[in-house]
């Protein structure tokens, strides 16, 4: 989702020792009514956030006229930062709700008020901020906040994270002090070394970690940040439009990386050189770069396997015209292969991409395998670039009530997003449950699954007798979310389809489903799913095979099974998919790969026949020529 980011104003109540605006409260003021709308009718062009900043928004008179303004142009998320003492006022946040206000960022920068007020040099600050946090989370609001690392409360990182996690807040971040206006001026008091606050940072976040909740840092580059890379704000922060004093900053991020950060000459040999942002540029020109050691490549393979996985990204970016969402989609491929490791392609089909015959766009998966802990930080992550697109808080539900048996079973993340399309599809998948669970445990689950997201079980028609191999929830948008039954065959004919009855008035004359099933009825090491696809209504949207490749024995088959698709595709006149492959594997030898297949499958909807092929990658010293 992209954001606007609209600065009221520079009055504040608060008079913060590292304000980054310093003195504009005394140079500007605030804006006015009548621009701040004129602002507001601009960024809805192509902006869905909005973030009402300062200064402090919420001192001014017209504060919920403004809201209520954005909540007409038909903004989703409408976001009030501030320092918080407003909220301590029930009846204000109240009215700010009822405005249209569905997001709050508070900011505490202590766990007690000589702490805090301190910093904010204005007394009784810290009582009226966590009062605010408390009427807000009282009122069932969503609460985000933020503190800033000074040289005065970096030791007590942890008791700050300690005290967030008490007053019951949804997300906190820790960001390091921007030595600009106020803070550049009290930059010997302000402003500590990174190589120092290291430690308390790690405390503060694992605090939040432990209780779920989402945690990240801001302005802290990667090399102070080891085995918590995955909590550096910078690789989700949305894209964002900045309405400052007469002057709009079309892209932060792009600004902040050119003009706002810096690199130093070892940051050029950094593992994550290419990723990371660097230092505010203020602070390496009055500390220098002695403490910015750079990180040894210690992953040659990850970093091998998630080269070949972006060539090939790229590739299909570009045969789908998917070119405007490239940074977005190479976001989502930082988060997953975050700590990939190669060995884990030798023993589990760890990713797939697909191409399709009807479905133009990108569309691949991504699973659990060998990284339990840390997978679901992944899918928010993913989630989180898409704020409000997408339900984090259905994500997380579904996420707990799967968590009842120790993750014995595959949790796998897929990603479509389709030519012309603003956003993409996201699915999750519980994969492998018919060799973990009974076949009762798994229907009591698809049952959660049905209540969770509000679709009918009983309508579903899903016998007790079928034998269940995977559910997964499609997330379409915020409102929307579908299920995906799989249901496991040894072996299916159509035969079988029609005597049960499956195709529920599907199309069932299309040759290329008839051409399906012979290609089914060929020898090889494979096993079936039948799925069912099931909209929010309950009703069937489709009807899919699968002939899934035993991965654990494909690696003497793979030659096989590509002659037998290719000879398929051949047959069905494919010639798009058959070009798109060939350009695949040859992307993957340049790179030392092989490309394998993993699925193959018809999927038999209201709009016909679609087949999917599914395909992975394994360095080629693990085939066997």
């Amino acid at each position: 989702m992209k954001r606007a980011d609209i600065k009221v104003g520079f009055s504040c109540n608060n008079h913060c020792l590292f304000c980054v605006q310093g003195k504009k409260r005394d140079k500007f003021g605030d804006k006015e009514l009548g621009e701040i709308k004129k602002e507001m009718d601009q960024a809805i062009k192509d902006c869905q956030g909005i973030v009402l900043t300062g200064g402090e928004p919420t001192i001014r008179p017209d504060i919920l006229e403004i809201v209520g303004y954005a909540k007409k142009l038909g903004f989703q998320v409408i976001q009030i930062q501030s320092n918080g003492r407003m909220f301590a006022y029930q009846d204000f946040c109240e009215k700010a709700i009822k405005s249209g206000a569905n997001e709050f960022s508070p900011a505490l920068h202590g766990h007690i008020s000589d702490l805090h007020d301190y910093l904010t040099t204005a007394k009784g600050s810290f009582d009226q901020t966590v009062k605010g946090i408390q009427n807000l989370k009282k009122l069932g609001q969503k609460v985000v906040t933020n503190t800033v690392i000074t040289k005065s409360n970096y030791r007590h990182l942890p008791e700050i994270a300690k005290l967030l996690v008490s007053l019951g807040v949804d997300q906190y971040q820790f960001a390091f002090v921007h030595p600009l206006g106020s803070a550049y001026e009290n930059f010997g008091s302000i402003v500590p070394r990174m190589s120092l606050i290291e430690p308390f940072i790690k405390r503060g976040l694992d605090i939040g970690i432990k209780k779920g909740k989402i945690v990240m840092t801001e302005a802290i580059p990667y090399c102070f940040m080891k085995n918590y890379e995955g909590f550096i704000a910078e690789r989700i922060i949305p894209e964002t439009k900045i309405f400052d004093y007469r002057k709009i900053v079309d892209d932060f991020t792009k600004a902040r990386q050119n003009e706002g950060k810096a690199k130093g000459k070892n940051c050029q040999n950094c593992f994550y050189n290419k990723i990371c942002e660097g230092p505010w540029r203020e602070y390496p020109e009055k500390l220098g770069w002695a403490e910015f050691v750079h990180v040894k490549n210690n992953m040659k393979h990850a970093y091998s396997v998630l080269k070949i996985v972006r060539k090939s990204f790229n590739f299909l970016i570009s045969e789908y015209k998917l070119s405007e969402h490239r940074e977005k989609i190479q976001k989502i491929l930082e988060i997953l292969f975050y700590n990939f490791d190669d060995k884990w392609l030798s023993k589990n089909q760890k990713f797939d991409l697909s191409v399709s015959s009807q479905k133009d766009g990108l569309r691949f998966s991504y699973n659990n395998y060998c990284e339990k802990e840390c997978f679901e930080k992944k899918l928010s992550d993913v989630f989180n670039l898409f704020e409000n697109i997408f339900s984090t808080d259905m994500l997380e539900k579904l996420l707990s009530l799967m968590r009842f048996d120790g993750d014995k079973h595959q949790t796998t993340i897929g990603i479509e997003w389709l030519s012309g399309n603003k956003q993409p599809r996201i699915k999750i998948y519980f994969e492998e449950l018919f060799r973990v669970y009974s076949n009762k445990k798994i229907f009591e689950k698809l049952n959660e699954i049905c209540d969770l997201i509000g679709i009918s079980f009983n309508h579903l028609g899903v016998k007790r007798k079928e034998k269940i191999g995977a559910i997964s929830v499609d997330f379409i948008s915020s409102s929307k979310v579908n299920v995906k039954v799989y249901f496991l065959h040894k072996k299916i004919t159509e035969k079988d389809l029609r005597n049960k009855g499956e195709y529920s008035g599907l199309e069932r004359s299309d040759a290329s489903w008839k051409q399906f099933f012979k290609f089914l009825d060929q020898e090889n090491k494979a096993f079936f799913y039948v799925t069912k696809r099931f909209s929010e209504n309950s009703d069937l949207i489709s009807l899919k095979l699968y002939k899934i490749y035993e991965t654990i024995q494909i690696e003497d088959r793979f030659k096989e099974s590509w002659q037998e698709i290719g000879k398929f595709l051949r047959a069905k006149k494919e010639k798009n998919m058959l070009k798109r492959v060939s350009n695949l594997k040859m992307i993957s030898r340049n790179n030392k790969f092989e490309l394998f297949p993993v699925i193959i499958a018809a999927d038999n909807s209201l709009k016909g026949i679609n087949v999917d092929l599914y395909f992975s990658f394994r360095p080629d010293n693990r085939v066997r020529q």
